[in-house]
This record gives structure tokens, sequence and C-alpha cells, in this order.
């Protein structure tokens, strides 16, 4: 009898071990499936979208903080280029400046700990009731970039005796995945600015143009588009040198970006030829831009060696607002749109520069075919 009852409760406790270790499995392959996420993401947006949107859902756990350390802003920087990021969205995302107060939140050494949710950690989410947590540093190449906390209401989610092998893998490939984010995001951008002027380069508005104008189709609004021109610049090169030309290049872009608004975009379409779109904006708003940018251009003085150098702008506007028979982006409206504010910056010129010209003439509208 004695004998049985041993072998019943060794059958129920090799029972326990199968259904425990079929748990662990399904555990791991979710895990797994979650860090190929992880892995898979290219972009910084992306990964922050799956670390604060999706986690909680991968992680079986209430809620997920992450701190990252970003003293110049670079972070800030590159994600203020995603409309609608995450960054924008999550209050339990938080961009740390002081290296001391990144150090704090990491919870001292080690590069993960589970426990009670203490009360410094608290204030780090934006959910209540939250009783149980672990904290996972973020470090690359030995220095301390980040801290992530993953909660629980359940006081017995994380506990102080668990163990932490898995959240220190995990910890380890979101430190790696938010460095190549950052890195391909650096890459990403760089790809996209003009080195000299740190405007948008010619690719980058092309793209942007075409994503404007199915913007303005969908919402019935209006975009305007600007070609500028710096006058005589070949003169300027010939007279005071290619370095005096980059810097009027530069110094033009400076002006045109503080009568621009932070929805505008501005771009080096060619040598000394700059392009803007103005979404939202009608022909006769666009118009008064231009005149603010020329203006404030002719009042700019390009210091050389010995004095000073004045120069003008010639801008040529184009403004299209789709009908209500447009519903789907004419093909060639891109093309349309551009070749019509060349053309009026090529009447700026020939009616004697330094003037805004549009095409067609403000307070009219570019036919949307």
């Amino acid at each position: 009898m004695s004998l049985e009852a041993d072998n019943d409760r060794l059958r129920a406790r090799l029972a326990d071990f199968v259904q425990e270790a079929t748990r662990n499995e399904a555990i791991l392959k979710r895990l797994h499936g979650f860090e190929l996420k992880l892995l898979a993401c290219r972009g910084l947006a992306e990964l922050l979208e799956l670390l604060l949107q999706a986690a909680p859902q991968e992680l079986q756990v209430d809620a997920v903080s992450l701190s990252l350390f970003d003293p110049e802003g670079v972070l800030r920087e590159l994600l203020a280029g995603h409309a609608d990021s995450v960054a924008e969205r999550s209050p339990n995302l938080r961009f740390v400046d002081d290296a001391a107060n990144l150090h704090a939140l990491s919870g001292g050494p080690g590069a993960a700990q589970t426990g009670p949710l203490t009360p410094s950690c608290a204030p780090l989410f934006s959910e209540t009731g939250l009783r149980s947590a672990a904290r996972l540093n973020l470090e690359r190449h030995g220095v301390l970039i980040g801290s992530l906390h993953i909660a629980s209401r359940d006081p017995r989610r994380f506990t102080a005796d668990m163990a932490t092998d898995y959240v220190e893998r995990l910890a380890a490939i979101i430190a790696v995945c938010l460095d190549n984010a950052v890195q391909h995001e650096q890459l990403r951008r760089l790809s996209l600015i003009d080195v000299l002027t740190k405007a948008h380069n010619r690719r980058s508005f092309d793209r942007e143009l075409e994503r404007e104008l199915n913007r303005a189709c969908r919402e019935r609004s209006t975009l305007s588009c600007l070609m500028l021109d710096l006058d005589h610049f070949k003169s300027v090169n010939d007279l005071h040198g290619h370095q005096t030309g980059d810097r009027a290049l530069r110094v033009l872009a400076h002006a045109i970006r503080q009568e621009l608004r932070q929805t505008d975009l501005l771009a080096r379409y060619g040598g000394e030829e700059f392009a803007v779109l103005l979404p939202n904006t009608d022909p006769v708003s666009a118009f008064h831009i231009a005149e603010r940018i020329r203006r404030r251009t002719a009042a700019t003085p390009i210091y050389l060696d010995k004095g000073s150098l004045m120069m003008t702008i010639s801008v040529g506007l184009a403004s299209w607002h789709p009908d209500e028979a447009t519903s789907i982006l004419p093909p060639q409206l891109p093309h349309k749109l551009l070749d019509a504010a060349d053309k009026a910056l090529y009447q700026a010129k020939a009616l004697g520069r330094d003037r805004v010209c549009s095409q067609p003439p403000a307070g009219e509208q570019l036919s949307p075919v």
C-alpha cells in the first residue's frame, strides 16, 4: 500500500513536471518570437513602438516603462522626423539628460533585478495598482544607455528570488537593437540631408512631395511649393571664392528656416536652388511667406574677411488644391507642381530678380490634372 502511494505521488510529481515543462516551452517559444521581432526592427520609432505598445502582451505583463540616456537630444531629434511618433504618445517613455539620474533609475549594479515594485520605480509607470517588477539595465560596450522596467499587478509575477537569466538575455538583445536602430536612423538621415546646409536633399524632397500631395488629396487641403534661387550666385563664387559661396548657401538656408513652420519642409534642390513645401497653405498665404523669406534674405549680410556681402533671391510659387472629383493623386501632379513653381521662378528672374512670382498668379490655383 505504501509502495502504491509512493508511485501515485511520483506519477503526480512527474505530471506536474511535464505540465511545467510544457508551459515553460510555450513561454520560451513566445519570448523567442518577441526577440525575433526586436531584431527585425530597423528604425528607432518602430523599435520603441514594439517595446512600449506590444511588449506588455508579448511578455504577459501589465506595464512597460523605458528610460533612455539622451544628454544631447540625439534620440529625440531622430524621432522628431517621424510623424505621430511613440515618443509623443507614450507616458512611459522618458529621456534622461543626466547620468546620475539614469544610474538612480537603474537601481545599482547588476544587469537585472526582480521583486516588489519599489516606491522609486512606481512614478515611471502611468498605470496604477502594480505590485511587482523586473528591471533590465541596458548596456552597450560596458556603458549604461537606458533602463527597461516591466511590471505586473500580480505580486508573485516577479519575486526577489526568481532567476534573472532570461531578462538579462532580453536586456542584452534590447540594448543591441537600440544601438543598431540609432545607427540605422542616423545613416538614413544622412542619406536624406544635404551636408552643407543641413536641409533635406532632392531625393528626400521628391519623396516628401508625393507624400504631402497624397495627404492634401485625402484631407482636401491646399499644398503650396516654393522654388528659391540665389541671384547672381556665380559672380559670388567668381569674385569671392567657393568658401564664400558655401557660406552664402548656409546663411540662405538659415534665413528660410526662420520663416517656416515646423510642418514645412526645406530642401536644397540643386546648386544654389532651394525648394520648400508648405502643407495646408493657400496661394495667398504662401505668397506672404515667400515675401517674408525674400525680405529676410535681402537684409541678412554675408560677412567676409573684410566687409560684408548682401544677397537677394528670386522665388517661384505654385499651389494645388484637389477638386471634389479628385480622390486619387494624379500621377503627373508632382512633376506638374514642380514645373509650375520652376516656371514662376524663371519669370521672377526675367522680371529683374529679387521678387516673388506665382504660376498661376497668387489667388488662383494649379489645375488638378
